[in-house]
């Protein structure tokens, strides 16, 4: 799978950030919504 785009756009375009948290090891991050993005691959 591929996700392409510009970072700065991809940033730009998040509409929705969850309220759950997922650790990985000493970083969280939650889950989030963009609201557009290009995916190809199969």
């Amino acid at each position: 799978m591929n996700i392409s785009g510009h970072m700065d756009s991809m940033l730009a375009g998040v509409d929705a950030v969850g309220n759950d948290i997922a650790w990985f090891g000493s970083s969280a991050a939650p889950t989030i919504r963009v609201r557009e993005m290009t995916i190809s691959g199969s």
